[in-house]
């Protein structure tokens, strides 16, 4: 672990500068254009076939005879949760949509917080999302430091949403969280995981095969394609919410937040 902490410090730089060009485009406005071009073609499959149409009419068939003979009420937020929710938020960690920040919750009085509890209950209720919380700004950050800077595919988008949306989304996490969770061998993307621990686990399991003299099979990914395609088409993924007896008020939440539009930035590719 020093080894590799001293390494960081010697190779890896803080300060790099921004590219001045990208894919032969010039100037802040045509960069952005060019990441506008280039990450408007993540979520778009490149060919849609008669397996993506017939997921789509299943999860459409299973989400209205769930919701015609669903016996559960919708779930609420009181504002015990709400309140919980907002201690969460980060200062300065947002962007400014309509001038409103995360300080603007965070400070907010007893009567804010009462009427937004009261507007949350009314999307969970009626399974619907403002237009408004689809807005964010997507920010390219390069996938390797050491990388081309200038090459376009180096970089992946990452979405900054506004503080209504970061509340609202931290609330569907706090009520339907328990419907949502994975495998035990899943480290990656989860709270109080890491890679340390996916790599402990590797060299353990390892360990243990080499001590039986058995074979162990590794399958390995490139991990600069990650997040190359963010597919959404086919349902596939609503079809596994429903599969798992995830609230119908979840699924179609979901499922109105995959059209929604994103404003691009270029943030001079740090």
């Amino acid at each position: 672990m020093k080894f590799l902490k001293s390494r960081r410090r010697r190779f890896c730089s803080n300060n790099i500068r921004p590219a001045s060009c990208i894919n032969d485009c010039n100037g802040d406005k045509g960069i952005l254009q060019e990441f506008t071009n280039y990450l408007e073609l993540v979520g778009q499959p490149n060919s849609v076939n008669a397996a993506d149409l017939e997921y789509s009419e299943e999860v459409e068939k299973l989400l209205s005879d769930c919701t015609a003979l669903s016996s559960i009420e919708s779930m609420f937020v009181e504002l015990n949760e709400l309140q919980e929710c907002i201690s969460k938020l980060k200062p300065g960690n947002d962007i400014s949509f309509k001038s409103i920040y995360n300080e603007h919750i965070i400070y907010g009085c007893a009567h804010l917080f009462v009427h937004l509890c009261l507007l949350f209950n009314v999307l969970l209720r009626h399974g619907i999302v403002p237009t408004d919380f689809g807005v964010g700004v997507i920010i390219p950050l390069l996938k390797n430091k050491h990388g081309d800077h200038s090459n376009l595919h180096m970089h992946r988008g990452a979405t900054v949403a506004p503080a209504n949306a970061k509340l609202f989304e931290s609330i569907l996490l706090q009520l339907y969280g328990s419907y949502l969770v994975s495998d035990t061998l899943q480290l990656e993307f989860k709270k109080n995981s890491s890679c340390s621990i996916a790599l402990f686990t590797f060299t353990e399991a390892n360990k243990y095969c080499n001590n039986l003299r058995s074979k162990i099979y590794c399958a390995l990914l490139d991990a600069s394609k990650a997040f190359g395609k963010v597919l959404h088409t086919g349902n596939c993924l609503f079809l596994k919410l429903i599969n798992r007896n995830v609230p119908t008020g979840f699924v179609r939440i979901s499922k109105v937040q995959q059209n929604i539009d994103k404003i691009g930035k270029c943030n001079k590719c740090q």
